[in-house]
């Protein structure tokens, strides 16, 4: 017997010592074999008998109708299908064809020997027959009530598989040809767009790049009012109600995360929880619609930017979506991916799925199932802990779950429909159907009833051929002299992905789209290397009409003012006191690769090193401001009147700097001039103006020239002079209570004088306050 042989018939002893020792013996009578008294032995000998290829081939003649419709199950599931699931499919396949197969009767005597009964077998019966063939068996029941291994009869347990010696002649049966699995199109369908996808991407994108910064609360989620601007851009819908925020919105926390893992907006710290920067230098844009959509499904299929469990159902606790997921549940979708390739094109139904990882790879997401348990003393029973209560490698713990078998319908079930029906679905690589109008769906976690893989799905799932670039279908572009584009009927992906580039969408509907332009979304266009010519080409080639002659116009205003600035970074300059200076500079041949830019500037790109050791070997003293000194202490001296003086002969780049929105160039250099000083506070503050004047100014500012600029900002407001009467008493405690006096506290303010009993007299008052002292006996000192 060679080594496979040996290792099947090992496989089969094991398998067999379940059964019970009479069906043994009647297994074995059945080959015609007389059964020995032990068990042990019998076992041993129905086991090389089972596993000779001269038993396979016989029974393979053997083999009836019925038996052959039940194998037929087998040759797509791996050898195994659950029983539960074998009924339900042969119940689905065989209810119009044939009569014989009741799989809900329940017979309490099953026999191997079912073609000697009347009428037709009862799929226990079949089974029961297979098993005595050695074809097909049962694994271990369980039993319940003490957990402890029962032996099988005749009646199969709930798993069945094939036997390992007879797996390889399965092949050669002439089988019924297998139902299909595919499902017809449901009745309520969303469809999948990749391009939808990667324009909402862009149009985050964009905002980031618009606002500079897009600041996230302490909760690590997108402020309310960023929000609301966020639903007028996107062309989902975002609930912005009351108590709603990011994470309520599945697709947009979705696509928020997105942006740093294909480097759209860059993001502080190891989470998701700081603020999003745009990153200008990012290639995504210049790739292809089918590019893009990889990228993203690669960054959410193999990274960690998504939490799949926070947002199922039945999620109670225990994930912090601002942290990265960990790095197991990779492993967790691909378990998911790799099953959807088994079902072919078309409408697939979910069920399938579930069920086949439900029986073939029940612990794909908790692969520790059980755990200690405890007497609860409260019920009076003993409770076993499952995975779904906190116990877990996610710590993730689900509400409303009372077993394992419950748990596994509310949780693993519907995480295989969130994949589906959140990531793959907003990617565009999945068709979703409905039994009945889904709404809106904003976690992507409502129970659909079947999918289909897209033509994007195929290719990155299924490894079909890779879509093509989508090109102008027969839509309409108007370009209007209001600078607003109209998008009527199917222009295709790649028009509208390319109007995204210079344009703002304001509108989005099923046939018409709406775009601008605009002086900032041009711009941007025009650092990813859309020149205006480009731009104005492409837009009379999508209208077949010449461009507005004011919309060309202004664009080409905008152009020039985009190139009139040049940013050069990581270069040196270089600034003489002198103009002369320059020129002997210029005119040495040691510095020919330095380039002169104004008359007393020069730009290079060699290392200071090298600058200062060229300006040494030249005989010059430079004076240099290092990278980051921005303070330029000790640089200017300003006068009581404000007239400003360098220390230096050039002077530092960032106190000119500081020192040019503030002071005016004269005869007699420059001043400080009160109609900047008033412009720069308006802008920032007096105080803060002080601030930046006394960081350049060598030792305190002087005392007048604060007083100067104070009054030059009405910093001491209005005033008023007047001439006061003031009334003596005798002591504190009289004037305070005439303050309050019925007949002459009205006449009365008290005025504060240290030690002195005073108030004021109005002076139209003066004669009526006299008149009632005197009465009062008051000797009145004038």
């Amino acid at each position: 017997m060679t080594q496979t042989g040996m290792a099947i018939t090992k496989t089969l002893e094991s398998i067999l010592s379940n059964y019970r020792a009479t069906i043994i013996s009647d297994m074995l009578k059945a080959i015609g074999h007389e059964p020995d008294k032990l068990k042990r032995l019998n076992v041993t000998n129905l086991s090389v008998y089972f596993a000779s290829p001269a038993h396979q081939q016989k029974m393979i003649k053997k083999l009836n109708e019925h038996e052959k419709w039940v194998l037929v199950y087998f040759t797509e599931n791996h050898g195994r299908v659950s029983l539960r699931r074998l009924q339900n499919r042969l119940a689905l396949a065989l209810s119009d064809k044939f009569s014989w197969l009741d799989v809900q009767h329940q017979q309490s005597k099953t026999t191997p020997n079912y073609t000697k009964k009347r009428g037709n077998p009862i799929l226990h019966d079949v089974l029961a027959g297979l098993a005595q063939k050695g074809i097909v068996f049962s694994e271990n029941p369980i039993t319940p009530s003490n957990s402890q291994k029962a032996v099988i009869d005749w009646s199969p347990g709930s798993t069945l598989f094939l036997s390992p010696a007879f797996k390889p002649y399965l092949a050669q049966l002439d089988l019924p040809e297998l139902p299909p699995r595919t499902a017809v199109e449901p009745p309520y369908v969303r469809q999948g767009s990749p391009s939808s996808f990667i324009r909402n991407l862009i149009r985050l994108a964009r905002f980031v790049q618009r606002r500079k910064k897009l600041s996230l609360t302490t909760q690590g989620v997108v402020y309310k009012n960023d929000l609301r601007d966020l639903a007028d851009e996107l062309s989902f819908k975002i609930d912005t109600g009351a108590g709603k925020r990011e994470t309520d919105s599945g697709l947009l926390f979705f696509l928020r995360r997105m942006l740093r893992e294909v480097e759209l907006a860059s993001q502080l710290g190891y989470d998701f929880s700081g603020d999003l920067t745009p990153n200008t230098d990012s290639d995504f844009r210049q790739l292809t619609l089918p590019e893009q959509v990889e990228r993203c499904y690669n960054a959410w299929y193999k990274g960690r930017m998504w939490h799949e469990l926070a947002q199922l159902r039945h999620y109670s606790s225990g994930v912090n979506q601002n942290n990265l997921a960990y790095k197991e549940f990779v492993a967790v979708r691909t378990a998911v991916l790799e099953y959807l390739p088994q079902y072919g094109q078309g409408w697939q139904i979910l069920d399938n799925l579930v069920e086949d990882m439900r029986e073939e790879e029940y612990k794909f997401l908790f692969n520790q199932r059980s755990f200690t348990g405890y007497y609860d003393w409260r019920t009076r029973s003993y409770t076993n802990e499952t995975p779904y209560s906190g116990k877990n490698q996610y710590n993730a713990s689900f509400q409303d779950i009372k077993d394992e078998k419950q748990g596994w319908s509310k949780v693993e079930a519907d995480l295989i429909n969130h994949i589906i029906a959140g990531p793959l679905y907003w990617l565009g690589l999945v068709d979703l159907g409905y039994e009945k109008d889904p709404g809106d769906d904003p976690l992507g976690h409502k129970p659909i009833i079947a999918y289909r893989l897209t033509e994007y799905g195929q290719w990155l799932i299924n490894q079909g051929p890779k879509p093509e670039v989508q090109q102008a279908g027969e839509g309409t572009v108007i370009i209007q002299p209001n600078f607003e584009i109209t998008v009527m009927g199917d222009m295709g992906d790649e028009t509208l992905m390319t109007l995204d580039l210079f344009s703002q969408v304001l509108k989005e509907q099923e046939y018409t789209s709406t775009f601008k332009l605009t002086r900032d979304t041009v711009y941007a266009a025009q650092k990813l290397g859309w020149d205006i010519e480009r731009i104005l080409t492409y837009l009379e080639e999508v209208s077949h009409k010449p461009v507005p002659q004011n919309v060309r116009r202004s664009l080409e205003e905008w152009g020039a003012l985009h190139e009139r600035i040049t940013i050069r970074r990581h270069l040196q300059l270089i600034d003489t006191a002198e103009e002369k200076v320059a020129d002997e500079i210029a005119s040495n041949p040691a510095f020919a690769n330095w380039r002169r830019v104004t008359p007393t500037a020069f730009l290079t790109d060699a290392t200071p090193r090298r600058i200062l050791q060229a300006l040494d070997e030249a005989r010059w003293l430079p004076l240099r401001t290092k990278e980051g000194d921005t303070t330029a202490a000790n640089s200017i001296i300003i006068t009581d009147e404000g007239e400003v003086s360098f220390t230096q002969p050039t002077p530092s780049i960032y106190a000119r700097g500081l020192l040019q929105d503030l002071t005016a160039e004269t005869d007699h250099g420059r001043v400080l001039t009160p109609p900047l000083i008033k412009t720069a506070v308006n802008n920032i503050s007096l105080d803060k103006v002080i601030a930046q004047l006394q960081q350049l100014h060598r030792g305190p500012l002087p005392p007048k020239l604060i007083i100067r600029l104070k009054s030059w900002c009405n910093y001491y407001g209005p005033a008023s002079l007047q001439t006061l009467t003031l009334v003596e008493f005798s002591s504190t405690a009289v004037r305070d209570e005439l303050l309050v006096d019925p007949e002459l506290g009205e006449f009365l303010t008290q005025f504060e004088a240290h030690g002195r009993a005073l108030a004021i007299v109005h002076p139209d008052h003066i004669q009526t306050v006299r008149t009632i002292l005197k009465k009062r006996n008051v000797k009145i000192k004038e």
